[in-house]
This record gives C-alpha cells, sequence and structure tokens, in this order.
C-alpha cells in the first residue's frame, strides 16, 4: 500500500468543560434569576399597571387596588419559581444533547470510514423534549448512573409548569394517590449535641447554645426530599427548595462530565491534563 493509499487520520478534539458548562450556565442564571426576584419583592407596586407603547395599553383597573397588588406580587414569584425549573430543565436536556454527541463521537475512535462520512447530531436525542428520558438513555449507553428517579419527577414537574400553568394534570401523575411526587437530592447540616440533633435549615446553629461540655461536631448529610402535589394542585417550591435543585443538577452534570472521563480512558482516549 502506497503513501497515498494509507487512511488519513482525523483528530477529534472532545471539549468535556465545554459540555459542562451549558449545565452550569443554566444553574448560574436560575440562582441570579431567583435574587433578582427577591429583590423584587420589596419594591412598592405602582398603582397604574398601564404599558406604554406610543399609546398606553391599560389592561386592569386604575388604581389598582391593595389586595389585588398582594395576589399579583405572590403570583409574580410563583411565576420566578416555576420559571427557574423550566431553565434549569432545559439547560440539563442541552447539556445532554452535548454529552450524546460527545460519546458519538468517541466511539467512531480507531474505526475506519469513507471520505464521504459526515459527523451530524443525533436529531432524534435532541428532538426528544424529555431531559429524564435522554438520562436514561445515556445512562444505558454509557453505564454512567444518574439519579433517574429524581430527574423523572422533577422533568414532570417542568412540564406541568410548561404545558398545564403550573398544576398538576393525570400525565403527570407518578403515585398511587393520584398525585406527583417530586423527588431531589438536599443537604443537611447538622449539629449533634449529644443525644441532641439540630438540623440548620430548622434552626440557625449561630442561636442555639450548645450543652455538652466537649462541644457539638457539625456533619454534612445528603437527603433525598420529597414534596408531593395532588392532581390539579398548583406546583411551588420554596427559593431554598429549588436552591437545593439547583445543586442537584448541578452535581449530577459533574457526575456525567467525570465518569465520562472514566469512560473515554477505558476506550484509550488521551485525557487533556
Amino acid at each position: 500500500m502506497t503513501d497515498e493509499q494509507q487512511p488519513k487520520k482525523v483528530e477529534l478534539k472532545l471539549d468535556l468543560r465545554g459540555m459542562l458548562e451549558i449545565a452550569n450556565v443554566g444553574v448560574r442564571r436560575t440562582a441570579a434569576f431567583l435574587k433578582i426576584g427577591d429583590k423584587i419583592q420589596e419594591f412598592e407596586l405602582p398603582d397604574d399597571f398601564a404599558i406604554n407603547g406610543g399609546v398606553a395599553y391599560n389592561f386592569w383597573p386604575n388604581p389598582l387596588p391593595a389586595d389585588i397588588k398582594e395576589t399579583l406580587r405572590n403570583e409574580f414569584q410563583s411565576w420566578i419559581i416555576g420559571s427557574c425549573l423550566k431553565e434549569l430543565e432545559q439547560h440539563f436536556s442541552l447539556f445532554l444533547d452535548r454529552a450524546w454527541h460527545v460519546v458519538g463521537l468517541a466511539d467512531l475512535h480507531g474505526s475506519a470510514k469513507p471520505s464521504s462520512f459526515m459527523i451530524k447530531p443525533d436529531e432524534k436525542f435532541s428532538g426528544d423534549t424529555n431531559s429524564a428520558s435522554k438520562a436514561e438513555k445515556f445512562s444505558a449507553k454509557t453505564g454512567i448512573e444518574l439519579d433517574l428517579e429524581c430527574l423523572q419527577s422533577l422533568s414532570k414537574a417542568r412540564n406541568a409548569l410548561t404545558h398545564g400553568l403550573g398544576r398538576v394534570q393525570q400525565r403527570q401523575v407518578n403515585t398511587d394517590n393520584n398525585s406527583l411526587q417530586i423527588l431531589w437530592i438536599g443537604t443537611d447540616l447538622v449539629l449533634i449535641d449529644g443525644e441532641k440533633e439540630i438540623i440548620y435549615s430548622d434552626k440557625p446553629v449561630d442561636t442555639y447554645q450548645v450543652k455538652s461540655e466537649d462541644g457539638a461536631p457539625l456533619e454534612i448529610r445528603r437527603k433525598k426530599r420529597i414534596k408531593e402535589f395532588a392532581l390539579g394542585e398548583r406546583i411551588q417550591f420554596s427559593q431554598h427548595e429549588l436552591a437545593e435543585i439547583c445543586m442537584f443538577y448541578s452535581q449530577q452534570a459533574v457526575k456525567v462530565h467525570n465518569d465520562l472521563i472514566k469512560y473515554f480512558e477505558v476506550k484509550g482516549l488521551v485525557k487533556n491534563q
């Protein structure tokens, strides 16, 4: 075989940090929007809700009654929280699209392809709008374990927020009680004072007086959170709960990133240190 007949080698660079950044962007945006929404709650709402556009478009009474103002303030907070969960879900879905594509590129390692071969994204995978479904396919292909139970419940919550005005519909029900049970992994900071345990989220540790002469150690415990909404009930999260959900998505993305490095090493790919 002459040099001209020798197959040409093509080098593909797999940007795992760029892949992880897709998920990180969603987490950072969510954290920022939550903080902005929290600050907006401190502002005094105007009496006039007209929208100026050359002509004033007014769809509310003027002046706006105080009880309607308070309702709108609460509705805005619910809207912010619902939008933030959708933000997390959407970016995690896009992150999985990139991870799936990267795995497809890695699978080409060592293979011979004709010169006409083209690398294309898997439109069937990216066209799936359910991130939990994508996570399940990704885990099956790579052997990388993700918390599918939590991801599936959060995906159902996202669907209710997107397609059902935030209320649980029949297709989102996942329990025998005709309800939607939403799960994620949270973190408890626990102060252990003898036989007594003080959970930080329940009572700030800095206000608690330690009784033990030897002091009280602190432990960090990861715990599965469960929140349940009945059929037709509106889905709502506290800011603290959504902060934990942000961390959950972040940790799932980091796990994919770290386990993919091991996956590629098994395939004989060189990792860029």
